[in-house]
């Protein structure tokens, strides 16, 4: 890959249309290259072990988030000590009493 110099051209001492004859490859393809240049070295930091890279790249490539997604309804897990019947269970929960939930299993 060849390398890049840069160049500040002034809008003052250069017209559009003489930039876009003169340097159009240059345009078109300069971002990309340097996209490129970037990513490569990137990757190849991260398939080194480089853990901050290694992060990186599974956040912005493969989409990992440090956020949690919670999702939420009306459903209620109830674990309980063993089968319980339908009937056992509307008994036991579906009663409109208050339900006791141990903190724990002392």
């Amino acid at each position: 890959m060849p390398a890049f110099k840069g160049v500040v051209l002034s809008r003052s001492c250069s017209s559009d249309s003489a930039l876009q004859t003169h340097y159009r490859d240059e345009i078109d393809l300069s971002t990309a290259r340097a996209n490129a240049k970037v990513a490569g070295v990137l990757f190849e930091k991260a398939m080194a072990g480089d853990t901050a890279y290694m992060i990186f790249w599974l956040k912005t490539r493969a989409r990992w988030s440090e956020k949690a997604e919670v999702q939420q309804d009306n459903r209620i897990l109830v674990l309980t000590d063993g089968p319980m019947t339908d009937k056992e269970f509307e008994g036991k929960f579906c009663t409109g009493a208050p339900i006791e939930i141990p903190l724990s299993s002392a």
